[in-house]
């Protein structure tokens, strides 16, 4: 009995340390994710391309997807951001233009999946609490 409890102990301890839970709130990811959004963070995981993740911005936590990472080359004109010069959204949004920027090592392009409303981060990896499991 006290073997399992110090098992369950240390299982939960595992837990904890690993992941987190996360009450997602805004419409920036929608429709991908909604409102109100109950999450489980993986805060150790190695963090790639397109994956959603929750990242430290000054004083809140926000939610969004990495569209381009160290080396890829972003840019915003007339609305539109580009990676790599392709687009990546419409041209119709309201994004203040943004002169070509490669991005460092450890540096990471973010932005929700709701271009419509969503603001874009520029952030380091140590910004990153962790990545979105679902």
């Amino acid at each position: 009995m006290k073997r399992l409890l110090i098992l369950v102990s240390l299982m939960a301890i595992l837990f904890i340390s690993t992941y987190k839970l996360i009450l997602v709130s805004g419409i920036s990811m929608e429709t991908t994710i909604k409102d109100k959004h109950l999450g489980l963070l993986h805060k150790n995981t190695k963090i790639q391309i397109n994956d959603i993740i929750c990242a430290q911005i000054s004083n809140e936590k926000v939610i969004k997807r990495i569209v381009a990472v160290s080396g890829d080359q972003v840019k915003i004109t007339n609305g539109t951001i580009y990676k790599n010069d392709v687009s990546i959204t419409r041209s119709n949004l309201v994004y203040p233009d943004m002169s070509t920027r490669i991005l460092n090592n450890d540096e990471f392009f973010i932005i929700g999946d709701n271009y419509q409303v969503s603001e874009y981060y520029i952030i380091k990896k140590s910004q990153i609490v962790g990545e979105l499991l679902f």
